[in-house]
């Protein structure tokens, strides 16, 4: 899916993609650490992509102030995208490798390698 859009959208759009979704990955995992050391950091997931959303409203509306830069509404909602987006696949790959691993130690556990 991501490499479709990525094919579909012009430079800029892709831009925002790639920059947003890196933001919202190292967010994530900051926040994921975080949680996994036991500080307390209850929705990892939401948080990254609030935060993201944030800096791309920020972002915008600075561009008010810059005469050669405009306000796009639809920026942020490519910010917003491109945050649920990363968000979602780093989550999704994080699940199946605990999946993965929870199951190779039950099958350890089983004929005793453990």
């Amino acid at each position: 899916v991501y490499g479709m859009l990525l094919f579909r959208m012009t430079f800029p759009e892709r831009s925002h993609l790639i920059e947003f979704g890196v933001v919202a990955m190292l967010i994530y995992e900051a926040l994921s650490e975080r949680r996994r050391s036991g500080r307390g950091v209850r929705f990892p997931a939401l948080i990254a992509i609030g935060a993201t959303t944030l800096i791309g409203v920020v972002d915008e509306v600075i561009q008010l102030f810059i005469p050669s830069r405009v306000f796009d509404p639809v920026d942020i909602a490519f910010n917003c995208f491109a945050a649920v987006l990363a968000v979602t696949s780093m989550a999704v790959l994080a699940f199946g490798k605990r999946t993965v691993m929870r199951r190779r130690s039950e099958d350890n556990a089983e004929i005793g390698l453990q």
